[in-house]
């Protein structure tokens, strides 16, 4: 019997060597995929990706603010909800570039997404998480690989395929 309660203490070793190594390869994974996204562009004009980008945030039941509503075909937003929203519907920055920003989800947690039209039919989307840390009086911003993949996968999949394939090496 105290053989069989020692061992599982022999094991931890191991355990936390092996969740230090995922923990390792997890990074890597995200080092990779986010060169990959660096590097790519969005095979179609601003204009017409804008719609997909705002689906992704939809699709996963992010709430989002005034026209962008209509846009990917969720019911009109009320005056009020409009302007009770800590985000805001897209606004055109000037120079191909657009912003839009998600109401919060439970209260803590809110999405940009910024788009560059690059010109050549080409257009750069990026999604900024925005999370406000219990106590805190300012928002702890960083970026979304997981919501440009999912743009990715939407608008070119065969793209996002090489892109998970060259992340997981």
């Amino acid at each position: 019997m105290i053989f069989l309660l020692s061992k599982p203490r022999a094991l931890l070793p191991l355990a936390v060597l092996a969740l230090s190594c995922a923990s390792v390869a997890g990074a890597k994974r995200e080092s990779n995929l986010r060169r990959e996204l660096n590097a790519y562009q969005l095979p179609r004009p601003l204009a017409q990706v804008w719609p997909d980008a705002l689906r992704v945030l939809a699709d996963r039941g992010v709430p989002l603010v005034g026209s962008d509503r209509v846009t990917v075909g969720q019911p009109e937003q009320s005056g009020v909800g409009e302007f009770l929203a800590r985000g805001f519907q897209t606004r055109d920055l000037g120079g191909g570039r657009l912003v839009a920003e998600s109401d919060s989800i439970h209260g803590s947690i809110r999405y940009r997404v910024q788009g560059t039209d690059l010109g050549h039919g080409t257009s750069m989307v990026r999604y900024v998480a925005l999370q406000v840390r219990e106590g805190a009086a300012t928002e702890e911003e960083s970026r979304a690989l997981d919501l440009e993949l999912a743009l990715v996968q939407r608008v070119d999949p065969a793209a996002a395929e090489r892109m998970l394939a060259a992340a997981e090496r």
